[in-house]
């Protein structure tokens, strides 16, 4: 999913998403990114996050991308 449709899925400014993007890498989490039209910044399929406590609207804009997107290997 490019960063440009993850902010309007999440309704925060683009650099919000790259704010945070580079945060979740600096913490550990892999990002990956492939570039060219078809790009974006996705999981690797291999990744298995532990849910995590949040705000109820937040979960609800993570489940309408986790749904929008699928899953690369």
């Amino acid at each position: 999913m490019t960063a440009r449709h993850l902010a309007e899925e999440l309704e925060v400014h683009i650099r919000t998403v790259y704010r945070c993007i580079d945060a979740l890498c600096a913490s550990g989490v892999p990002i990956a990114a492939e570039t060219g039209r078809k790009g974006g910044y996705y999981l690797p399929a291999h990744v298995k996050l532990e849910p995590l406590l949040m705000r109820r609207h937040w979960e609800e804009r993570l489940r309408r991308i986790r749904e929008a997107t699928e899953v690369r290997t």
